[in-house]
């Protein structure tokens, strides 16, 4: 890996780290690792069965979490909108780790 891309993941992480999952009681390397895992840190991926963005998120999920968090459906195609992923992403893990009651 290029020195370039390496600097870049550091970054992401550091950021990553402070801002984006605050409020979330999930380990931050945890959520880095999961989306590397699903988009290879791609925000404009597309899966299979056609889930989108950093966390690979469904249609069916998207329209079932974006009302919770913003109020309204929002528009799939935002899905590629690396910041709102992350937010409807975050949220989705720490529904799970809930309904586990972990």
């Amino acid at each position: 890996m290029k020195l370039k891309n390496l600097l870049l993941l550091l970054l992401l992480f550091l950021g990553f780290q402070k801002v984006w999952a605050q409020g979330s009681s999930i380990p931050p390397s945890l959520l880095f690792k999961i989306m590397l895992a699903e988009s290879s840190f791609n925000p404009r991926a597309v899966g299979p069965d056609g889930e989108r963005g950093l966390f690979q998120l469904s249609k069916e999920t998207w329209d079932w979490l974006t009302p919770k968090i913003y109020g309204k459906i929002l528009d799939f195609d935002l899905a590629f909108n690396s910041e709102i992923n992350k937010k409807v992403g975050i949220y989705y893990l720490n529904w799970i780790k809930e309904q586990l009651g972990a």
